[in-house]
């Protein structure tokens, strides 16, 4: 059986040249997107519930309408842009 690295945005399977890992999740680079309003996103972003958020969106989203502690509580998360290699291939997004 082929198994290959499974995007955690479109749960397809990444044939890419690279990929983008975002905390314990591998990602499609044009899955890498604000789920709120849709906007790439290039070098950063926030993550609550699994979902990808810029940080305008991600303060917006808050329910307890304190977005500042939020963001220190979780922090910016770091694109990491890495090559397709044997040691992602069959690796899904834990829950």
């Amino acid at each position: 059986m082929d198994q290959r690295a499974v995007c955690a945005g479109c749960q397809r399977p990444i044939r890419d040249r690279f990929l983008l890992r975002v905390t314990d999740c591998l990602w499609h680079e044009a899955c890498v997107r604000c789920a709120a309003c849709g906007d790439a996103l290039k070098k950063s972003c926030f993550v609550r519930g699994r979902k990808l958020y810029c940080k305008q969106d991600y303060a917006e989203t808050d329910l307890h309408g304190s977005w500042h502690s939020a963001l220190r509580e979780q922090g910016e998360v770091l694109l990491q842009k890495q090559a397709l290699s044997s040691s992602s291939q069959g690796q899904t997004c834990s829950s």
